[in-house]
């Protein structure tokens, strides 16, 4: 089969960048891990991917009339309008992002017939497919089944009342995998005959049938092969398929890279005091982004952007921050905390550029009018790290910690009634004296500038992910997830 060339954004190779001191790798994208294969890659169905167009080969009708695969833009299709499946977020599952809603009520399920075999006959594929169960079926349903037109090849994958499954020979129904409502990333490789199947909520579910006995043409995606019957109430987000089985590295890879990107929350788990937090994923732009928690705005100063930074933060978008365009969001509002707190600060963020002669600011908060910056994290003019503000005001005299690089971490500033402290990633650097409260009420925020003022003159070239503020230290249990929610999410040390 002669393949065409993958539509997907090109990608600079992981790694590190000449000459900048703690440069982190960086994470490497689906058609990333699969580059050293790409001959044997032939299907990608995916809803959302940092590297392709916002809905991805989606067509919209009445539901989805057609769902295009990116490498042999291969149709899955549904003419009848009342049996198209629908397109939309399936609650909190895969992130808050859209899946294709396969329905028993209506028959709404898709089929490609490709023209052409996607496999050749004698050949073990291997399949992912990342879906979930909304309600049991009755009888047998079929996430997916592969056939030459009506004649049967392979059920990869199947829901009945009880059990998922995966083909096998014999096929694979352990009541270990008793059917839930969890998504899973479902793993088929046509290569293995009777591989065990286990699972998880949350993990994979694996197993395999041995070689095709003829040729592969079409997907039957939601029911039996010939559209009659074995319909499901399912929902699908990306299908993966490759003529043979990878290799345990890259497939481990894949799988990783899979679980990142659908199987943990978008947005992070907050402190029980938090008092607001911007997130570039949601609410945010060009012009302004909007506090999650309280709706506190922060305007987008001098060409700012909302964009990914391929290969860091698992290549999701970011506030683009610019000291050369001196671009970054500040806002200034009634309250957001009263005054006489001791607040604590978390950022995901990474500097892109070195520093000019002047102190620049990551982000923080403070009082707009009159400006006063309480609590911040940046970079002095000399390219250390430090925390600053009022509210520790011998931050930047001993809160210092190593010089400035170029990956992406989290930071942290807050202080108590004998001690400051900053903290980068796992590093801590404290003194013994102690913070001070706020004077006023906390009224002003920044992201890429000072918090409390809009000082173009501190603003930093970083890309940034998140800022949260607290009212002050969470406890350690509320820090710890928090914690190990960014290293997965933005694929952080």
């Amino acid at each position: 089969m002669t393949l065409v060339s993958p539509r997907v954004s090109a990608r600079a190779s992981p790694g590190v960048s000449p000459g900048v001191a703690g440069e982190a790798k960086k994470v490497p994208g689906i058609s990333d891990i699969l580059a050293p294969v790409a001959a044997t890659w032939v299907g990608w169905w995916s809803t959302y991917d940092p590297a392709l167009p916002a809905d991805p080969g989606i067509t919209l009708a009445t539901g989805v009339s057609t769902w295009r695969d990116q490498r042999n833009n291969y149709p899955l299709a549904q003419a009848t309008a009342a049996m198209q499946p629908g397109y939309a977020v399936d609650g909190s599952f895969f992130g808050g992002r859209k899946a294709v809603q396969l329905a028993i009520a209506g028959t709404k399920f898709l089929q490609g017939d490709f023209g052409a075999p996607i496999f050749a006959a004698s050949t073990g594929p291997w399949i992912l497919i990342v879906a979930r169960n909304r309600v049991a079926p009755a009888a047998d349903g079929r996430l997916l089944e592969i056939s030459n037109g009506l004649t049967a090849r392979a059920v990869p994958f199947i829901w009945t009342a009880s059990n998922q499954s995966v083909s096998g020979t014999p096929a694979l129904a352990l009541a270990a995998n008793s059917l839930d409502q969890s998504v899973h990333i479902y793993e088929w490789n046509g290569a293995v005959a009777g591989a065990s199947l286990t699972t998880t909520p949350g993990s994979s579910v694996s197993g395999g049938s041995g070689a095709l006995n003829g040729i592969v043409d079409r997907f039957t995606l939601g029911a039996f092969r010939n559209g009659a019957a074995n319909y499901i109430d399912g929902s699908v987000v990306e299908i993966i398929a490759l003529t043979v089985y990878p290799g345990a590295t890259i497939a481990s890879q894949l799988i990783a890279a899979l679980m990142s990107k659908w199987l943990i929350a978008q947005r992070p788990p907050l402190p029980a005091n938090t008092i607001e937090y911007w997130q570039s994923e949601f609410g945010a732009s060009a012009s302004q982004t909007i506090g999650q928690k309280a709706g506190s705005i922060l305007t987008g100063q001098n060409s700012t952007a909302v964009a990914v930074d391929p290969g860091y933060f698992n290549n999701r978008p970011v506030f683009k921050a610019d000291n050369a365009t001196q671009s970054n969001w500040w806002g200034e509002f009634a309250s957001i905390q009263a005054a006489g707190a001791q607040p604590w600060l978390y950022i995901v963020a990474r500097q892109t550029l070195g520093m000019g002669v002047l102190q620049r600011r990551i982000g923080g908060v403070g009082h707009g009018t009159p400006a006063a910056d309480y609590l911040e994290v940046g970079i002095l003019s000399t390219g250390v790290r430090v925390a600053s503000g009022a509210c520790l005001p011998n931050g930047e005299a001993s809160l210092e910690i190593g010089s400035q690089d170029t990956a992406v971490h989290r930071y942290k500033a807050w202080g108590d009634a004998s001690t400051q402290y900053h903290q980068i990633d796992s590093t801590l650097a404290s003194v013994a004296v102690p913070s001070v409260a706020t004077a006023n009420t906390i009224t002003s925020a920044g992201i890429g500038t000072s918090g409390g003022s809009r000082n173009v003159n501190r603003a930093i070239t970083a890309n940034i992910a998140l800022m949260l503020v607290c009212s002050g230290k969470p406890s350690a249990a509320e820090e710890a997830a928090l914690d190990t929610w960014s290293k997965t999410y933005y694929a952080l040390p």
